[in-house]
């Protein structure tokens, strides 16, 4: 299974969704500022614990993905 975006547009699209704003970073930078890396790593553990939590089902995973506009393949 594999999200069909890349790093930069995981960033891009966690921007978009506001998810910085619901970051706590220990550094105690501003969210405004979030980098695109760290961003990106985070909507990526969001999916992943959507994995986890759904008891590693895969379609969970696509619903969650396309409600955001993401394509994701098995």
């Amino acid at each position: 299974m594999q999200l069909t975006e890349t790093g930069a547009n995981f960033a891009e699209i966690a921007r978009e969704i506001g998810l910085g704003d619901h970051l706590l970073l220990i550094t105690g930078r501003i969210q405004s500022i979030v980098g695109q890396r760290t961003l990106a790593t985070a909507l990526e553990a969001v999916f992943g614990a959507i994995y986890l939590d759904s008891g590693k089902n895969p379609d969970v995973v696509s619903k969650s993905c396309a409600m955001i506009g993401l394509n994701f393949v098995v």
